[in-house]
């Protein structure tokens, strides 16, 4: 290997180099180091820069590397880089004697050893502390440990410190050489104490740091558990916490807080407490995985938390016995028409839920448990009956529910209507009284509006379920004003004439048997005293008009339409209607405005 050795003095600013006659082009050629050094001015805070990017690497296709060796000892303080630039600083002022090598791909290399004169400067100390414990609570004591800070040219017995708490730009002490120090907040918050240090020749340096003060005390103990361990829902729940505990309180005084969360999206619960005690109850309700939060707070008012999930498990409820049933009133004849159908199950479907029936009330049953839900039923003696219906669930879970129904002493032929206009459902129980057969209850089918003739149209009802709807004639007659049309009847019956009314009277015995078609009655006919309605129309005062529906009679009189009008020929204003009173045995015939609203009955076409 061939090695050119240079030596010279490395001026700043100056680019030096061997030279070196290359005189066969075939034979390998040694490098050619060249450095050039900036800055001009050298002191010992200066970061030099050495840039050999103008070396030749010899022959063309070589190329070429570098190391140093900053004080020539022989040992090489940087490995051979292809960066032509090098970074290096001296921290001792004096003459410093330096060695570059560069080697191409060759193998040849090329060493120059030089001299550097390096002038005294100086810099700002480093500031740094290190903060034990680096969080803690208000009456933690801090220890400020500034022994990090360093500064190239002095000791750190020659630097000085002070100290400013909370960032507020205030300085809490004076300049002190004690490096490391102590400090209480006595208060929670974020802080930022901050430190200056200055040297000797009155450099300066800050540093800050970020600081939280807590409410915690890391020394208490938080325990607690729960029973039962898998609650369910409507469980009460013991929590204990009487394991928690200060180990340095030998008197253990603390308080208690609990609270319990949904979680999210559920809205967080609030804290219970303070408490003396360490144990609390609670009922959940809904079937969730719920966050229990303990909170003890000793002497001074610090405190620990402790988060524990508790799951609640699903409670099998009982079913939801219901049912229809097609009339409370009926006679000897009558088969009471039972649906057991809506009765309800969270846990199962309603396919495999269980009902049986006790008829009479008399808690011996008189069905077994059936997953049929239809029954029929008829009594064999007059009088009032409490019809149970009990159901059950796939766990054996039971609940009850019950109905009271009225039998009479009469022997005519009884049906049921169930009504499915528009997805309702309403059940019409009938009764044949001589050849006719009518509904024994009040129509309850709302026809809706059928023109834009809203006040004719309108119905009325209180206590629909048990006086039914009140109706216009034109809403009765769902606008086909025609004797003895449909109207609001369901198929296969019609409003009465005033000759239907004639012939069922006659048949009860006349205008002086009203007793016989009252709730009551021989007939069972059931006509109950549900009264009529009225349209009244106000001035208001400034203009304008306002419009009312009144009740009149209602437990005192009762009125049924007839499709029959006043005159046949159109239009007809009126309709010949009947009347019964309270505590008279007399109907009354009569006519009616059409804009009245009264009962109506349906009876079968013949």
């Amino acid at each position: 290997m061939r090695v050119l050795v240079l030596t010279f003095f490395l001026i700043a600013g100056l680019v030096l180099s061997s030279s070196c006659k290359r005189s066969d082009p075939e034979a390998p050629v040694p490098p050619l180091a060249v450095v050039s050094l900036s800055p001009d001015t050298l002191f010992t805070t200066t970061m030099l820069r050495f840039d050999c990017s103008l070396s030749e690497p010899g022959n063309e296709q070589d190329k070429i590397y570098f190391r140093w060796d900053w004080n020539s000892d022989g040992i090489w303080d940087e490995e051979f880089s292809n960066d032509p630039v090098f970074m290096h600083r001296f921290y001792s002022k004096g003459t410093h004697s330096l060695s570059m090598e560069a080697l191409n791909s060759s193998g040849l290399t090329d060493t120059s050893n030089f001299l550097v004169t390096v002038e005294q400067g100086y810099s700002n100390p480093r500031a740094l502390f290190k903060l034990i414990p680096e969080s803690g609570n208000r009456i933690t004591e801090f220890t400020f440990d500034a022994s990090l800070t360093q500064d190239d040219e002095d000791s750190l017995d020659q630097l000085v410190f002070k100290w400013d708490w909370n960032g507020d730009g205030i300085w809490d002490t004076g300049f002190s050489s004690k490096a490391i120090v102590k400090h209480t907040y006595f208060e929670i918050g974020s802080f930022q104490p901050v430190l200056e240090v200055k040297d000797p020749t009155g450099r300066t340096s800050i540093y800050k740091q970020d600081l939280e003060v807590n409410q915690t005390n890391p020394d208490l103990h938080v325990e607690f558990s729960w029973s039962p361990l898998h609650p369910l829902q409507e469980d009460t729940v013991l929590f204990d916490a009487s394991l928690s505990y200060n180990p340095v309180d030998p008197d253990n005084v603390l308080l208690y807080y609990w609270k319990f969360d949904l979680g999210e999206p559920l809205k967080s619960g609030k804290w219970l407490g303070p408490f003396h005690e360490p144990i609390i109850t609670q009922v959940f309700t809904m079937e969730f995985e719920y966050t229990a939060t303990l909170k003890i707070v000793d002497v001074n008012s610090l405190e620990k938390q402790l988060v524990q999930p508790v799951r609640v498990f699903h409670l099998n409820r009982p079913p939801v016995p219901m049912f229809k049933i097609g009339t409370k009133l009926g006679n000897l004849t009558t088969q009471f028409y039972l649906d057991a159908w809506p009765t309800s199950d969270i846990e199962d479907l309603p396919t495999a839920i269980k009902v049986r029936w006790d008829f009479d009330g008399d808690k011996s049953w008189d069905t077994e448990f059936s997953g049929e839900k239809y029954y029929y039923h008829r009594f064999s003696s007059p009088g009032t009956y409490q019809i149970i219906l009990e159901a059950i669930d796939t766990q054996g879970l039971k609940d009850t529910t019950s109905v009271y129904v009225d039998v009479s002493a009469g022997t005519n032929e009884t049906g049921l209507i169930i009504d499915r206009r528009y997805d309702a459902e309403s059940f019409y129980p009938t009764v044949k009284i001589g050849d006719q057969w009518w509904m024994a209850k009040n129509m309850a089918y709302e026809p809706g509006n059928l023109t834009n003739k809203i006040d004719t149209l309108r119905s009325m009802c209180q206590k629909c379920g048990y006086y039914g709807l009140h109706y216009t004639a034109y809403s009765a007659a769902s606008m086909n004003m025609r004797e003895g049309a449909q109207g609001i009847c369901p198929k296969g019956w019609h409003l009465p004439t005033r000759k239907d009314w004639e012939i069922l009277i006659s048949t009860i015995g006349g205008y002086s048997s009203a007793s016989e078609l009252l709730l009551g009655g021989s007939t069972d006919f059931n006509a109950l005293f549900a009264g009529w309605g009225e349209k009244k129309i106000k001035s208001l005062e400034g203009g304008g008009t306002e419009t009312k529906w009144e009740f009149i009679g209602q437990g005192s009189i009762t009125y049924f339409w007839s499709s029959t009008p006043l005159k046949p020929a159109p239009p007809a204003y009126s309709h010949w209607n009947i009347a019964m009173l309270k505590g008279e045995d007399k109907i009354y015939p009569g006519y009616s405005g059409n804009a009245n609203f009264l009962s109506v009955r349906c009876i079968k076409n013949e």
